[in-house]
Parts: C-alpha cells; sequence; structure tokens
C-alpha cells in the first residue's frame, strides 16, 4: 500500500532558477541512462530522508493493521506505461475496492473465530484490546442481571403487544369465513366491535410496552456508561500514555454513543419485532401447516443471505470503527501540535498523513456500504416471492378445499403482514453490528490492563520507601535501570541528578506505582507500591511533572480537585506557598476561568499544581522538574517554600538545576542507569567525581 501521491515524493524543497532547470533538463537527456549524477543524488539524499523514513514507516504500519484486521494487504503496482498511472494506494479506486474485497474475505475467518469464543482482535493498534464475543456475552449478562424484573416486564409487555398485533387478520379471516358461510349482518358488527376494542387495547398496552422497554434502555446505557467513566479515570497511566488518545477519545464518546442507543432505541424495538416475527409463523402454522412450510421455504433466502451479511459485517465494522479512531488520532495529533507544523513546515506532511487515513476509514466504511447492498434487495425479493409461492399454493388448496377462504386471507395477510417487523429486525441488524463493533471496543477498555497484579490488601505501615535491586526495562526496549538500591527516609530531602536520559524520570515513575520493575520491589511501609490500589496510592504519594493540566473551570474547581473540603483562605495559602502572588492580581481571583490553551503561561500552570500537592497532602512528593517553567530564582523560591511546608514529608526531586541540589539532605547521582555516586553536597564535591563534573558544568553555563 502506497502513498497517496508518489508525486510528491519527487518535489524539491527548493524551486530552482530557470538556469538551473534547463542545465538539469539537458543533463537529463543527455545521461538519462547514467541516471542523476552523484552531486544530485547528495542533495536528493539529504533533501527529505526524514521524509521518505517516515512515509515508509506510515506505508508500513497500514499494512501490518490492515493485516491484523485481516485484510491481505500489499502495496500497489504501476502499469508499466506512463499512460492511466496511478499511485496505488489506498486513496485510488482500485486500491479501494481490492481492500473492501479482501474485507469481505477476511469477515469469514475473522466471524468463525469469533464463534469459537477466540478473540477477534484482542490488541488494536492504539494498544487497547478488543473485547471477545464471550466477553460480550458476559457483558451483557451482567447488564441484564442488574436488573430482572425490568427485563422481565419487557418480555412480557412485549409478548402481548405483538400478540394483539396478530388479531385483526385473524379476525379477518373469520369474518370472511362467517361471511360465505351465510352469516347476519349483526353477527359481523360484533366481530368489528371486538377489532375496535382490541385496536384500543392494543394501543394502550403497546404504549406501556414502549415506555417500559425504553425505561430498560436507558438504565443499560446509564450504566454502561458508569462503567466506561470507571474504567477510563482508572486506567493506569503506563497505559493511558502509550496508548493513542484519539482512539480513546472515540471509544468513550463515538462507540459508547452508538452502544447506548442500541440499548435506549433499538433493543426496544428489535424485541417487540422478533417475538412479532415469531408469533405470526406460530398463527399461520395453526392456520394452514403446509402454507407455513410454503411461507418458510419462500422466506429461505432471508437467513441465508443474513448468514452471509453477518459471516463478513463484523470485520467489516471493526475496521470502520478502527479506521477512525486512526484518522481522529491524527486529527487531535495535528491541532493540537499545530505550531510545531506550521514552525516546521509540516503542513503537507500531515495532510497527507490524514488524507491516507481518511481514504482508509473510507475503503472499510464502503466496504459495510457493498454488504448492505446485498443484504436489502435480497430480503425484498424474499419478501416477493413468500407472498406469490402463498398465493399459488393456496390457491390451489382452496379449489382442492384443503383451506378455507377466511384462513386463506389471514394467511396472505401475516405473510405481507410480516414484512414489518422483520424490516425492523433487519434494519437495526445494521446499527446492531456496528454496535457489537462499538461494544467490543468499549469492553475492550476493562482488559487493558489484565498484566497489573491483583491490587493488595494490605496498608503501608509507614512512608519508608525502599528500592531493592531494581532493573526495568520498557516493552520491547533495552534495559534502561539497573541494579538500584537505594532507602528513602521519612522527610527526607532527597535530589536526583543525572545527564539526560540516565534514567532519573523513569526512577520517578517507577516510585509512584506507575511502571512496575522488572526485577526487584519497591515498597512503600512494606507493601509493594505497584500493587497498591489507585486510590490508597494517591493518598500517600503525589508526583508533579512539567507537563500539568488545567480543567476549563475556575481556578477554585481547579485547586478542589485536590481537596474538596478545602476554604477560600486554605486555597489562598497554597497558591502563595508556591509563589503565585499574581493571583490577587486578577480581577475574579479564585473565580477566574482557566484552560488548557489559556493564555494562563506554562509557569502559572505550574504553580496551580504545586499548590494541589500542598492541598493534597500526601506523605511522600516526587517533583519531576516540577519547576522547569519557572525563571531560576521563581524556581529556588517556589522549592524553598515547598520544602519548608513539606517540613514532615518526604520530598524527592527530579533536579535539572543543581543549585535545588545543594540544599538536599542528600543526592543521588544517576548515571547509564545505575547510582554512581551518594551523598549530600559536600561529600560528593570532595569525591571530585561524575557529581563534581555536573556541578562546574552547571556553574559555568547560564542559570
Amino acid at each position: 500500500m502506497g502513498h497517496p501521491d508518489r508525486r510528491t515524493r519527487r518535489q524539491p524543497v527548493r524551486r530552482p532558477t530557470t538556469a538551473t532547470a534547463t542545465r538539469s533538463r539537458t543533463r537529463g537527456r543527455a545521461g538519462r541512462a547514467a541516471g542523476p549524477g552523484p552531486a544530485l543524488r547528495r542533495r536528493r539524499r539529504h533533501r527529505e530522508p526524514g521524509r521518505r523514513t517516515c512515509e515508509r514507516r506510515e506505508a508500513r504500519a497500514d499494512d501490518t493493521r490492515l493485516q491484523q484486521l485481516g485484510h491481505r494487504s500489499r502495496r500497489g503496482r504501476r502499469r508499466p506505461s506512463g499512460r492511466g498511472r496511478t499511485h496505488g494506494g489506498i486513496g485510488d479506486p482500485r486500491e479501494s475496492r481490492r481492500v473492501e474485497r479482501s474485507l469481505s474475505k477476511a469477515g469469514v475467518a475473522q466471524y468463525e473465530r469469533r464463534r469459537r469464543d477466540e478473540p477477534m482482535s484482542h490488541q488494536s493498534e492504539s494498544g487497547f484490546p478488543i473485547a471477545s464475543r464471550s466477553e460480550l456475552g458476559r457483558a451483557a449478562g451482567r447488564l441484564v442481571r442488574a436488573d430482572p424484573w425490568m427485563f422481565v416486564f419487557t418480555i412480557g409487555f412485549g409478548t402481548v403487544t405483538a400478540a394483539l398485533a396478530l388479531a385483526p387478520p385473524w379476525l379477518a379471516g373469520v369474518v370472511i369465513d362467517e361471511i360465505t358461510g351465510g352469516a347476519s349482518l349483526a353477527e359481523v358488527d360484533r366481530y368489528g366491535a371486538v377489532l375496535v376494542l382490541l385496536a384500543v387495547l392494543q394501543l394502550l398496552i403497546s404504549r406501556y410496552s414502549f415506555l417500559v422497554t425504553a425505561r430498560f434502555g436507558l438504565r443499560l446505557s446509564q450504566r454502561l456508561r458508569r462503567s466506561i467513566v470507571d474504567r477510563v479515570l482508572n486506567l493506569p497511566a503506563r497505559i493511558v500514555d502509550k496508548a493513542d488518545t484519539g482512539d480513546l477519545m472515540v471509544r468513550t464518546t463515538g462507540d459508547t454513543r452508538r452502544v447506548t442507543g442500541i440499548f435506549s432505541s433499538a433493543a426496544p424495538e428489535m424485541l417487540v419485532s422478533i417475538v412479532q416475527v415469531v408469533l405470526t409463523f406460530v398463527f399461520v402454522a395453526v392456520l394452514s401447516v403446509p402454507l407455513a412450510i410454503v411461507t418458510i421455504i419462500g422466506m429461505l433466502g432471508i437467513p441465508l443471505v443474513t448468514r452471509w451479511y453477518l459471516r463478513r459485517a463484523a470485520a467489516g465494522y471493526l475496521a470502520e470503527a478502527d479506521g477512525h479512531g486512526r484518522l481522529a488520532e491524527s486529527l487531535s495529533g495535528t491541532v493540537n501540535g499545530a505550531r510545531a507544523v506550521e514552525l516546521y513546515g509540516l503542513q503537507r506532511r500531515r495532510q497527507d498523513d490524514i488524507v491516507r487515513r481518511a481514504a482508509t476509514a473510507r475503503a472499510a466504511q464502503f466496504a459495510t456500504l457493498r454488504l448492505r447492498s446485498v443484504l436489502f434487495p435480497a430480503v425484498d425479493s424474499s419478501y416477493a416471492l413468500a407472498l406469490v409461492l402463498v398465493l399459488l399454493a393456496g390457491a390451489w388448496m382452496y379449489q382442492a378445499n384443503a383451506v378455507a377462504l377466511g384462513s386463506l386471507i389471514a394467511i396472505l395477510l401475516y405473510v405481507r403482514q410480516m414484512s414489518g417487523p422483520l424490516d425492523v429486525v433487519l434494519l437495526w441488524l445494521e446499527s446492531l453490528q456496528s454496535a457489537i463493533a462499538s461494544f467490543a471496543r468499549v469492553e475492550g477498555l476493562a482488559g487493558a490492563d489484565v498484566a497489573n497484579p491483583t491490587p493488595s490488601t494490605a496498608t503501608p505501615s509507614g512512608p519508608r520507601l525502599a528500592v531493592a535491586d531494581v532493573s526495568f526495562a520498557y516493552e520491547q526496549g533495552p534495559t534502561v535501570l539497573h541494579g538500584i538500591d537505594l532507602e528513602i527516609r521519612p522527610g527526607e530531602n532527597l535530589v536526583i541528578v543525572g545527564a539526560s536520559g540516565a534514567g532519573k524520570s523513569t526512577l520517578a515513575r517507577l516510585l509512584v506505582g506507575i511502571e512496575a520493575p522488572t526485577s526487584g520491589s519497591i515498597t512503600l511501609g512494606g507493601v509493594e507500591v505497584s500493587a497498591l490500589p489507585l486510590e490508597v496510592r494517591r493518598s500517600h504519594i503525589a508526583l508533579v511533572t512539567q507537563e500539568q493540566h488545567l480543567f476549563h473551570d475556575t481556578i477554585r474547581t481547579n485547586l478542589l480537585l485536590a481537596r474538596p473540603d478545602a476554604e477560600d483562605g486554605e486555597l489562598h495559602a497554597a497558591m502563595s506557598a508556591v509563589g503565585a502572588h499574581w493571583l490577587d492580581g486578577l480581577p475574579a481571583g479564585l473565580d477566574t476561568i482557566v484552560s488548557q490553551h489559556d493564555s494562563l503561561s506554562g509557569a502559572h500552570a505550574q504553580q496551580i499544581a504545586l499548590a494541589r500537592v500542598l492541598l493534597s497532602d500526601p506523605q511522600t512528593v516526587v517533583l519531576d522538574e516540577a519547576t522547569s517553567l519557572l525563571t531560576p530564582g521563581s524556581a529556588s523560591t517556589v522549592e524553598r517554600s515547598l520544602w519548608s511546608v513539606l517540613e514532615d514529608r518526604t520530598v524527592i526531586t527530579i533536579a535539572h538545576r543543581l543549585a535545588t541540589a545543594r540544599v538536599a539532605d542528600r543526592i543521588a547521582v544517576i548515571d547509564g542507569g545505575r547510582i554512581r555516586e551518594l551523598g549530600n553536597h559536600e561529600e560528593l564535591l570532595r569525591r571530585r567525581g561524575l557529581y563534581m563534573r555536573l556541578w562546574n558544568a552547571w556553574q559555568g553555563g547560564p542559570h
């Protein structure tokens, strides 16, 4: 699968002058067989190496993604002649049709795997898993069992409503038989009165049936939304950091909306319609078993084409949802990085990426449209075929006195009426397939942290942090920490220093339990930190990094996230402790509306984050370059204020300015993923080792 426009890869960065262009054309005509000269080759190599590498990686990623979804993707081939040449990418109509055919073929194998309760795609490219068929069944069962009586009432009212809808054709047949038998007008009037009474009763019961089923669906939707919110908020930070935010947003918005829509709207209608179809066949069989068999034969095409559709739609709708998730990720990344895109001139590259992903999503969406274009015409043809067969067979049976005229007319009315509820089922079946794919993605969030150990029920005996022989490696990456041994005393002010990439931030993530050690242990009060429940861990250890998020709300609300019962005086005191005296100059004070993309500077956002830490009052605070956006003088002042406020708390600081280390109780120097030196400022300077070299380098540079 190629780039959307291979010609783009040949465009130079700078437009050549006329003379240069003339020389290039002349050289091209004279030495075409010899190829470009060495200078031109060097310019081409140095012109856009990053872009070519990026395109190849993106193309390989698209190939891998399509293979994971069941596609057998291959690179587009050019025609040998220049005429009618296409780029062969996913945006090419021929490539789109090939992908659509591949989706249909691949869906068969994937659907069969789902039927055997094997997961279709345990892991999407976003990093979040996709639930298997058995997991979806258990999840739906849990939702229904949470409200069993409403489910019983829904089934009961649906059955009564469907039965009442079948009464008019039966009475019409009875009236015809009575009239042909010589019944009086008064007897016919009595049947008419019964029909009116049944119509009124059906109206009333249908209303209550709709209310009951809609309420049941809304309750299911509410429980599902709550469970999704709980899962997202309790996702470990290490998983969220590695996953695509666009895919997560699609799962929590579009996928959730699609599933809840099925529960609240489609489920009630489908339930009543399915009951009505079953009862209609029962009524037809009661009136005439042979004509019931003829009806089944005439409509045999419906289950066959539906089975064909279902075997292909499962993979198709998963591919469609994944395509939209990848497109949303590309769009959100482009919007969030708009400044970088403009600064480095990445507009064309980002546009090409969005176009490629949009074309992939369109191809997957068109594949499901093709399936629907086969399903619905085949169903309509089956309706007509069944009606014609019943009419012909019924006429022959009527002439042979094998069926009464009233029964024949009632059966014809039933066959004609059956198309209504079947249409409802089949029309919602499309949305149901899409919702099942969305439900698999939403329910997959429950398995996003299956590798996480079972939370410990033990309570830390104190704030003592102990790091014992800890090594750590990221997934499919080299080991970044080796044999770390460190015991942090309660109330200690420890500063960790080292060159960029030495492993300081990785150690900070391990200390707060975001990551678990590959080997060794990190305990808080004798309990493994990564095994502590999230709420317990947050109450004991707080991490503040240089990236802080502010919700679009008031400063007061952003501060109260740390301690909802804090008074205004405490909020002002916390802001003053971190040097946020600018708060007093705001007209609205604490009621000033801020947001992540507001005019509020990064330094002010860091001060709000630090104030939140003071309000939460944890036993241990880990500051990972938490004052990097402040000026050196302000950073030193804020850090000293924090240490004075957190005097009896353990403070671990990942320092980028060594002025912080000078007043620390102890300094840990990390290099190459190992603690090379440990001691206070004076001790380490006397050793004349790595710390002294870092100190001298910092003293000689701007700070």
